[in-house]
């Protein structure tokens, strides 16, 4: 995927009749793309200018980006080439965005497909669970968590989380970390919009439900159109002003970590007792644990 196609394509360009504005600074590299026809940016993302290549130094470039309560939030994501966008806005599991009766507003008795699904599963869980959250957005989580693909797209409030991640599979393709910067955060009994209607990209937290859930400090990005790929936009100046310290511009940062420097790295990761029972504590975790050493073993003789 090349800069010019996503200028094109953000734009609805035809790339005959020229791009528009972009710029590569010195010290990163700044995707802007601006249209004429709609005024605003509509696609706004960073790309940290040094490949993540071992653990100090991807430590030392993902701290300059503070976390917890309202800050950058992460995902990592095995292979570098996949779209950062929930399940529900993949396929096999989307078809439109559009709720049955398109003359009627999008609520819970007119769903757009995904949500329909998710009516279903709250049917069904409750034969399954006795301690159902009673708030629609965090049920919506508790699906999410447990496998369902719903419109919310996993992340991290630890960039050591997040990275992990991006490493822990895959080590033929290149991995990436994304730093997220949310305008919205979602309130889970808010006034005025509910988990089908939500008109906004937004982060959301819920009470930890499990064990699993603590460990990974997880939070969750809800997506309004779940086929419509995560974009960032240029901070604030508000933003700006409270933390002078950011090395970036834009809400939506990505970090790339070559194939060949994930198995150092998480090698790495495994000797400081971070490892996938640190994540998922309990004797699954453990097992897989023990299955990773193997896999990694095997990885690195290939690698010789």
């Amino acid at each position: 995927m090349t800069i010019d196609w996503l200028l094109c394509r953000a734009t609805k360009r035809q790339p005959s009749l020229g791009l528009p504005l972009w710029c590569r600074e010195s010290c990163r590299t700044v995707l802007l793309v601006l249209s004429s026809d709609i005024g605003h940016a509509d696609f706004f993302m960073e790309t940290w200018p040094d490949p993540l290549v071992s653990l100090p130094q991807a430590i030392e470039c993902l701290l300059k980006f503070p976390s917890g309560g309202v800050g950058w939030i992460f995902r990592g994501q095995e292979d570098a080439k996949w779209s950062v966008l929930p399940r529900a806005g993949r396929p096999p599991f989307f078809r439109t965005n559009e709720p049955p009766n398109k003359d009627e507003p999008v609520s819970e008795h007119n769903p757009p497909p995904d949500m329909g699904r998710f009516n279903r599963w709250k049917r069904l869980a409750a034969g399954f669970s006795e301690k159902l959250p009673s708030s629609d957005f965090e049920r919506l989580g508790l699906a999410q968590h447990y496998g369902l693909p719903t419109r919310l797209l996993d992340f991290t409030e630890s960039p050591l989380t997040a990275l992990y991640f991006a490493c822990a599979n895959n080590f033929d393709a290149d991995g990436a970390v994304y730093a997220f910067w949310p305008y919205w955060y979602i309130d889970p009994q808010p006034q005025g919009h509910t988990a089908y209607d939500f008109p906004k990209t937004a982060c959301f937290r819920i009470p930890p439900f499990d064990r699993r859930f603590l460990a990974q400090a997880a939070c969750f990005v809800y997506f309004p159109d779940p086929s419509a790929e995560l974009t960032g936009a240029p901070l604030r100046e508000y933003d700006l002003k409270v933390a002078e310290a950011f090395p970036v511009q834009t809400s939506l940062v990505s970090f790339r970590i070559p194939a060949k420097a994930k198995l150092a790295i998480l090698i790495a990761l495994d000797r400081l007792g971070v490892r996938r029972s640190t994540y998922f504590p309990d004797l699954e975790g453990l097992s897989q644990d023990l299955r990773d050493e193997a896999v990694r073993r095997a990885a690195l003789h290939a690698q010789k």
